[in-house]
């Protein structure tokens, strides 16, 4: 069974359509990259997943629970969220905590979890994005290349099933490396994240009147290597 399948999302603002049935399945392990052109749906398309926006119509399963994108109840978000992580386009980490801080204040403050032990899973994770010497830096003491390696730890420390990102990994940081996170199910789990691009060979949103270059595609990647 597919960790994630979301299934005929469309997203509207106002009278433009930004996204119109869209469909994805992603597996346990897979490293999932979004391409299209600025203002093509990506980010819109992420935000709908994980309920920051409300998608007009479709539906998801995540593990094994289905969900109405359009109708979902609090409590529904809610578990779907603290299963989840997500990686804004500009960090969003707490200026005024450093760089420990930033990572553990999900695990204390959302899911009370003890803070000795919430500091040893944190610098765990700072520790695979290569930013554990920088734990007791604040944000502006950070390049943004750095402030975004601890957005990523922050969003993979709780064992989430699955990561959104919204923007590409830098170069040093390589993708394949971050799969294969516990999920409730066991197995690994899985990232979805964006790029920018020229042009799109399978566009997801054929709206008329729109160019294929401003389409979005999705591409599957295995150990890092396009599939």
């Amino acid at each position: 069974m597919a960790l994630l399948a979301i299934s005929h999302i469309s997203k509207s603002f106002g009278q433009g359509e930004v996204l119109r049935d869209v469909s994805l399945t992603v597996e346990k392990g897979d490293v999932i990259s979004i391409l299209g052109k600025s203002g093509s749906g990506k980010t819109t398309l992420l935000r709908c997943i994980n309920f920051l926006e409300r998608a007009d119509a479709g539906t998801m399963v995540f593990d094994g629970q289905k969900v109405d994108l359009h109708r979902a109840a609090k409590k529904e978000i809610d578990g779907i969220r603290r299963e989840t992580g997500f990686v804004f386009q500009n960090y969003n980490l707490f200026r005024n905590l450093n760089v420990l801080e930033n990572v553990t204040l999900g695990l204390t403050a959302g899911r009370r979890m003890d803070r000795k032990a919430a500091e040893q899973k944190a610098l765990d994770m700072l520790s695979r994005v290569g930013m554990e010497e920088e734990r007791d830096k604040f944000p502006s003491q950070l390049s943004g290349g750095q402030q975004q390696r601890v957005a990523i730890a922050r969003a993979l420390h709780d064992d989430a099933g699955c990561n959104p990102r919204d923007g590409f990994c830098p170069g040093g940081l390589q993708p394949g490396r971050l799969h294969g996170r516990g999920t409730r199910g066991g197995g690994g789990g899985a990232e979805i994240f964006l790029r920018k691009s020229k042009g799109s060979k399978n566009p997801l949103l054929p709206a008329p009147g729109r160019e294929h270059q401003d389409l979005i595609e999705f591409r599957r990647h295995t150990n890092s290597e396009e599939v």
